[in-house]
């Protein structure tokens, strides 16, 4: 249902986000000199790959995926394909501890169908985001460290930490949790230990160090410090009010019961902080390693609830727990498919769709070895441009490939800030096509490529 309804809304043109600056990036992967080339970030920071955009060394085994089908649906089927790590990580350890499958199908449902998980993984707008990684790293990076299995759960932790800076958090702040705290299912401090250890080591080294041996600051990290500066007192203040307003508070309720694993819990705070302090919604892609924690969370409550003899006080909860989560299970689906509904009703195009040819008559009216901006409703075509500018750089972009106004919805904002530009600089601009409502310019004042200004 994911996948289907990924395609759906990409071939419909509703998808204009991050998922073309991957396949853009990886289209213009050359091992011997450009690697995950992003030229606009080269305006940006002075870095000229996505590996420095946030520190993302997992996101090159995107490459080999996307080459082996050449085209941006294959990243949509991969963010589709990855919440099966959940799933699969749910059913190992459920097996393995009291063969309770059926805890691990239920805490499945109720993970999947989660309202705001539904929203960040079908993402209507940007299609792809590399924190879908989490959802299998993560998931299985826990599983393993449950398992007590050291040489796969260091390689997933090294894949999950190397999806972004943030996964150190989790690192951190779990290992150091389980090492204080234990988990339900058995005594894990030495690993604990080793997991934390491990993680504050990668942070310090790709945060504090990697970007001064790079000359590449790290825009993120440096927003955060940003904040800090502002007072300690203030900082939490902001932080506990976005809590609310961002949302995080509905994605936490449900997988409360992962509360009696706190070193789970644990591990999720901060980055839930971070998020509410830096406005990021709990139903976007931000929440893809959280709920892979939470849910591993839940199931191993659940299991050691079913494994507490009888006579205890935890026992009493058994029944009580039992009819609450099934109720959960029902409302979740419901809420669930009424949010894939939702989303596919008021997914409309950023335009209205211009035809394949026009397209194609537009891409060979540009010189592709000097910098192009187009607007979002013809990246399907463009994507692969080997100099592409994103839409807040049109003014440094030597070509501009522009599909008329009128073709646009009214919630085309992207599209809005390229036609304006075009509009509002008609004296510099050179006219050099037009295909049905595609128009290419060229602007004179913009050097081919903006680092290289012997070239004009």
């Amino acid at each position: 249902m994911i996948i289907a309804t990924k395609i759906s809304l990409y071939r419909r043109g509703v998808v204009i986000g991050d998922l073309y600056i991957y396949a853009n990036a990886i289209a213009n992967t050359h091992l011997l000199s450009q690697f995950l080339y992003i030229a606009d970030y080269q305006l940006r920071s002075g870095t000229t790959t996505l590996l420095l955009d946030h520190i993302e060394p997992s996101s090159v085994l995107l490459i080999p995926w996307f080459r082996l089908f050449n085209s941006p649906v294959a990243l949509l089927v991969l963010q589709g394909i990855m919440p099966a790590g959940i799933v699969l990580s749910l059913l190992v350890v459920a097996k393995r501890f009291e063969n309770a499958i059926s805890f691990g199908w239920a805490v499945a449902v109720c993970t999947l169908y989660d309202p705001l998980f539904v929203n960040a993984v079908i993402e209507p707008i940007h299609g792809f985001d590399h924190d879908s990684q989490y959802l299998l790293y993560a998931p299985l990076f826990l599983t393993f460290f449950v398992l007590k299995r050291p040489f796969w759960t260091f390689l997933f932790l090294a894949l999950f930490l190397g999806v972004k800076e943030d996964a150190a958090f989790f690192g951190v702040t779990f290992g150091i949790a389980t090492a204080l705290l234990g988990l339900s299912i058995g005594e894990y401090r030495r690993f604990g230990l080793t997991v934390a250890v491990i993680s504050l080591i990668y942070f310090v080294a790709t945060v504090g160090i990697l970007p001064h041996l790079v000359a590449s600051p790290n825009e993120y990290a440096d927003d955060g410090l940003s904040r800090l500066q502002l007072g300690v007192v203030p900082f939490v203040r902001t932080i506990i009010s976005n809590f609310f307003v961002q949302g995080w508070h509905k994605l936490l309720f449900p997988f409360s019961y992962a509360a009696a694993t706190p070193a789970l819990l644990i591990g999720v705070l901060p980055d839930v902080g971070m998020y509410s302090a830096m406005l990021r919604s709990s139903k976007s892609y931000y929440n893809f390693a959280i709920i892979s924690f939470l849910a591993i969370g839940v199931l191993l409550t659940l299991i050691r609830l079913r494994a507490t003899p009888e006579g205890m006080s935890w026992a009493r909860l058994k029944q009580p727990v039992a009819v609450i989560f099934a109720i959960q299970i029902i409302v979740t689906l419901v809420l669930g498919l009424l949010e894939f509904e939702r989303i596919w009703r008021r997914s409309e195009p950023a335009a209205i769709p211009v035809a394949a040819a026009d397209k194609e008559a537009a891409w060979h009216m540009v010189d592709l070895s000097c910098s192009v901006t187009v607007t979002a409703d013809l990246l399907d075509r463009f994507y692969h441009l080997p100099y592409w500018f994103q839409y807040w750089h049109v003014d440094k972009a030597r070509y501009i490939v522009v599909t008329d106004r009128s073709w646009m919805r009214n919630n085309a904002m992207w599209e809005s800030d390229v036609q304006s530009f075009v509009e509002n600089n008609q004296t510099k601009l050179d006219f050099i096509g037009r295909s049905g409502p595609v128009t290419v310019w060229r602007n004179r004042e913009a050097l081919c490529l903006p680092w290289n200004t012997s070239t004009q």
